[in-house]
C-alpha cells in the first residue's frame, strides 16, 4: 500500500503541473493495484464503468489518461460490491479539487486535473474498508 500511495502523490502532482496522466504512470499503478489487490480482477465494476467513462472522454471532455486510470482502479481495485461507496467517494473528491481550482485560478474557465481526485478517493475508498 505504500508504494501505491507514493505513486499516487507522483501521479497527483505531475497531472496538477502539467495535465497528463501518462500510459506509464497508469501501467504501472495497475501492476501495483493488481498485485495490492491479491491477484483479483473485478470484471462487473470494469464493465459498468466503461461505458459512461468512454462517452465522457469522448462527448465530456474527459481527458484520456483519466479515463485509463479510472479503469484500472475499477478493473483491479473496487469490488463490485463497493462501487456506490468509491463513486460517492470520488464525486466529494472532485468536487473538493473543482472547489480549489477555481478559488486558485478565481475563474472555471481550463481544464482540471482529475488524478488527484482519482487517487485521493481510492485511498480514501481503502482505508474506509
Amino acid at each position: 500500500m505504500a508504494l501505491i500511495l507514493l505513486f499516487s502523490i507522483y501521479i497527483s502532482f505531475f497531472d496538477l503541473r502539467h495535465h497528463r496522466i501518462t500510459n506509464l504512470s497508469v501501467a504501472l499503478i495497475s501492476v501495483l493495484l493488481f498485485i495490492e489487490s491479491d491477484f483479483h480482477i473485478y470484471f462487473l465494476t470494469g464493465i459498468l464503468f466503461i461505458v459512461p467513462l468512454l462517452l465522457l472522454g469522448i462527448f465530456g471532455g474527459l481527458g484520456g489518461g483519466d479515463v485509463k486510470l479510472l479503469m484500472a482502479v475499477a478493473l483491479l481495485a473496487i469490488p463490485g460490491g463497493s462501487i456506490t461507496t468509491y463513486l460517492s467517494i470520488l464525486v466529494v473528491a472532485i468536487s473538493i479539487l473543482t472547489a480549489l481550482t477555481v478559488v486558485a485560478r478565481m475563474r472555471l474557465r481550463g481544464n482540471i486535473a482529475l488524478g488527484p481526485a482519482i487517487c485521493a478517493s481510492y485511498l480514501a475508498f481503502l482505508f474506509t474498508q
